[in-house]
């Protein structure tokens, strides 16, 4: 019986000590981080069509769906939800790009294209996209719609 108390007490002792020490070795020191971390969220896009015009006739749908990295300081003093300017950036960037050749996607710049968008969103309220990450990106012609809603019927 006193055996099975002592090994029971050894135990305890045991959990004690190396819950203790984990607390300790885990616990921030205060020398080694930053004075100011920068607060981020993500935000993501759902799937948003964005009509492609060329030579006065719709040719097809950019499909796009994509999450954002957004500064959570410039969130916050936004006058208006972050949704809106967000899609706002990306469709000025996708429907006004004329040199976008959408019959040529294997030679499209996806950094150049993230870039664009960056920058038209960043253009109104400086450092709110932090970063973009690309889920979808997909091309249909007006036909391909147009057989699409005729297969429904």
């Amino acid at each position: 019986m006193i055996k099975a108390a002592a090994i029971a007490f050894w135990g305890v002792l045991l959990v004690a000590g190396s819950t203790y020490y984990f607390s300790l070795a885990s616990a921030p020191s205060g020398k080694d981080e930053p004075v100011a971390a920068k607060r981020l969220e993500v935000f993501t896009l759902d799937t948003t069509s964005i009509p492609i015009i060329r030579n006065n006739e719709i040719r097809g749908y950019l499909l796009i769906s994509a999450a954002f990295t957004l500064s959570s300081d410039v969130v916050g003093t936004l006058p208006f939800p972050v949704d809106y300017q967000i899609r706002d950036g990306v469709f000025e960037a996708l429907f006004s790009d004329r040199e976008f050749d959408i019959f040529q996607l294997d030679k499209l710049d996806i950094e150049k294209t993230k870039n664009e968008i960056r920058q038209r969103i960043n253009g109104k309220y400086p450092d709110l996209v932090e970063d973009i990450k690309l889920r979808m990106l997909d091309f249909m012609t007006k036909d391909e719609v147009r057989d699409m809603q005729m297969r429904r019927y």
